[in-house]
């Protein structure tokens, strides 16, 4: 008889703190049924291309493939990878700005998700923080934070 492992992975949330998809969407197994149910939608849509550079070959050919049963095993691994603390933020972002921007998918969105999100948006398009090291014509470098961690000064 082999031995249960039953120690989850480092690269999983802890046993007792909910996970990404919990705290993103109302129901997370609805809103991975609904997601593979849009399939031809998701696949054309722009979102599609930055999020398959996040996926594993493997999760891309059977959300891609014409099979049924590959696109649910396909979406099944997108959900679980989202769940993964190593789950890469624009992977999370593209996958929630999709479902916010999905009319028919954005009401699987959690109230505090579609929030966020939504300030998100609006900070990011008509908002910039900039910090100057000097008063602009005097040679300082105006650095946008947003994009850069640092200021630098220019001699």
């Amino acid at each position: 008889m082999r031995p249960s492992h039953s120690t989850p992975s480092s690269s999983q949330s802890p046993p007792n703190s909910p996970t990404w998809t919990q705290c993103t969407f109302v129901d997370p197994l609805e809103a991975e049924i609904q997601l593979c149910a849009d399939r031809d939608l998701f696949i054309q849509s722009d979102a599609w291309g930055e999020i398959q550079d996040c996926l594993s070959e493997d999760t891309k050919r059977r959300i891609k493939s014409e099979s049924f049963e590959g696109h649910l095993v396909g979406f099944k691994s997108l959900f679980i990878h989202l769940n993964q603390k190593r789950a890469r933020g624009d992977l999370r972002t593209c996958v929630e700005e999709y479902f916010r921007t999905t009319k028919h998918l954005e009401h699987l969105l959690s109230e505090s998700s579609a929030r966020l999100l939504a300030m998100w948006g609006t900070l990011k398009t008509h908002f910039y923080v900039f910090n100057c090291t000097e008063p602009p014509g005097n040679k300082g470098e105006c650095v946008d934070l947003g994009r850069y961690p640092t200021v630098s000064r220019t001699a």
